[in-house]
């Protein structure tokens, strides 16, 4: 059987995270995470 996965946003200081459920855990997106923390306005180059 496939593994199943849910996608999701998670909601930290009013900005979303994007985030996905698979193999028992929840995978984030760090690019999000680093803006989230950094408030960078380009948090690719982090």
């Amino acid at each position: 059987m496939a593994p199943r996965s849910t996608q999701s946003i998670a909601v930290f200081e009013r900005q979303g995270i994007r985030r996905i459920w698979a193999d028992g855990r929840w995978w984030f997106a760090i690019v999000d995470v680093v803006n989230v923390l950094t408030a960078s306005p380009n948090a690719h180059t982090y």
